[in-house]
């Protein structure tokens, strides 16, 4: 939770609270950790009006082909003609919650990385998929811990995550992460494809929406 939330401006909750922004509930804090295990990632731009607080407009794919749009750019906007947006890159990791995962048939939660929110905490995550990719092992053989912590930059305060890998994920653990990017690779919904370079870390196949809608309305962080 950033200062500038409508749930920490209502008391809800408060800065650096971990939740479940579905079911608004809340999963940990600065002094208690998340332990995650991550199994799919999904690399995008996200796309805001480059305003103070500006409203998010879009998601699009980001891959080495893209890798260097301009963070700042302009388009036409059939209510408000000339727009100016900001485009910020974002790991997104869907991933079990390890308080959850030994129930029959747990559901992933979307993990979002992004901006100076902890985006380099992300990149962990993602290097360590990639590196297990070029050793032909999978990458959610690690659980991860996710805190969060207050920074302070200049004139900026805001919260970011923290994560650390926690401990080597249990086989069935790993089994069940299996079962769920089967379900996505065969699932007869709809799927975004696209081609994916040796050196990239995501996966071949980019689910977007299953069955019973999409996952990543499941439930997210």
């Amino acid at each position: 939770m950033q200062g500038t939330s409508k749930w920490v401006a209502a008391a809800q909750f408060h800065q650096g609270d971990i939740i479940n922004s579905v079911d608004e509930v809340k999963l940990g804090d600065k002094n208690n950790p998340v332990t995650i295990l991550p199994f799919y990632l999904k690399k995008t731009w996200e796309i805001f009006e480059d305003v103070q607080s500006g409203p998010w407009i879009r998601s699009e794919t980001w891959n080495p082909a893209n890798d260097d749009l301009p963070w700042q750019f302009e388009e036409e906007s059939e209510e408000k003609g000339i727009i100016k947006l900001k485009r910020q890159r974002s790991y997104g990791f869907y991933s079990f919650l390890m308080s959850e995962i030994t129930s029959g048939f747990p559901v992933p939660c979307l993990v979002n990385f992004r901006s100076s929110a902890g985006f380099k905490e992300g990149k962990k995550i993602a290097s360590h998929f990639a590196m297990m990719k070029g050793m032909n092992h999978p990458g959610h053989n690690v659980t991860w811990t996710l805190q969060s912590i207050g920074v302070k930059e200049e004139q900026k305060a805001y919260q970011k995550f923290i994560v650390k890998k926690s401990a080597n994920a249990e086989s069935a653990h790993m089994e069940t992460c299996q079962k769920w990017l089967t379900l996505l690779a065969t699932s007869s919904a709809k799927f975004k494809e696209h081609q994916v370079a040796e050196t990239d870390d995501t996966e071949v196949v980019e689910p977007m929406t299953t069955k019973k809608g999409e996952v990543s309305q499941q439930a997210q962080f």
